[in-house]
């Protein structure tokens, strides 16, 4: 019925004090990096901003993952937090211009799966390690994935809308969840496939889904 309402709650704050890690990394035969990542034993808002970035802009190979962001304070943010938990990264550079960064370490790649990280657009969800973490750690995660994925604009009545973008329902969804925990409440939409600008290029989306907070 139409006039059927359900009640909902929000702004509950409910978080998990300090998250442990348990990661192990066993050396593979054809793994010819030496690091040994540290200060990884519990999340952190560090670990947690990484993965928000590598979440929304990442995509990986056999040896490398790669995180497309022109934005250089990104870039230099993703550095930062490879260098203090001790893993080899880069600047990646297309016809001389800044386009990301580069994480060559298979440790990380396997310390990224153990904390939820998982491939293709359409599989993206938001990490059991993040939904398990602290107030300060899901904070971080929240900022970097709206950085990668998120637009704000005004709209026509002059109010500013924030809006999370994204080919995967369940990291929309789960997203909304999180934000109403911190007393944010925002509304789940399907867009339809279309042609938009995206820094410069026409891409094709396919069918996806829109997070809006007004």
């Amino acid at each position: 019925s139409t006039s059927d309402h359900i009640a909902i709650s929000y702004n509950t704050n409910i978080f998990n004090e300090r998250l442990k890690l348990n990661f192990f990394y066993r050396k593979k035969e054809k793994d010819y990096t030496s690091q040994i990542l540290t200060n990884i034993n519990y999340m952190n808002p560090d670990i947690a901003e990484l993965l928000g970035y590598i979440i929304a802009e990442a995509n990986d190979d056999d040896k490398a993952v790669n995180i497309t962001n022109y934005d250089r304070e990104i870039v230099d943010r993703v550095l930062k937090i490879c260098k203090d938990i001790n893993i080899e990264a880069r600047e990646d550079y297309e016809d001389g211009k800044l386009v990301g960064a580069v994480i060559g370490s298979i440790a990380f790649k396997e310390f990224a799966y153990y904390l939820g990280y998982r491939k293709l657009a359409q599989n993206k969800e938001v990490p059991w390690s993040i939904l398990q973490a602290d107030k300060y750690s899901q904070i971080s995660f929240i900022r970097a994935l709206f950085d990668g994925d998120g637009t704000v604009y005004h709209k026509d009545d002059d109010k500013l809308l924030v809006e999370l973008n994204s080919s995967s329902y369940e990291l929309c969804r789960q997203s909304q969840i999180m934000l109403l925990n911190f007393g944010i409440i925002g509304r789940l939409n399907r867009k339809k496939g279309a042609k938009n600008e995206y820094r410069g290029e026409i891409r094709e989306y396919e069918e996806s889904y829109r997070l809006s907070i007004l």
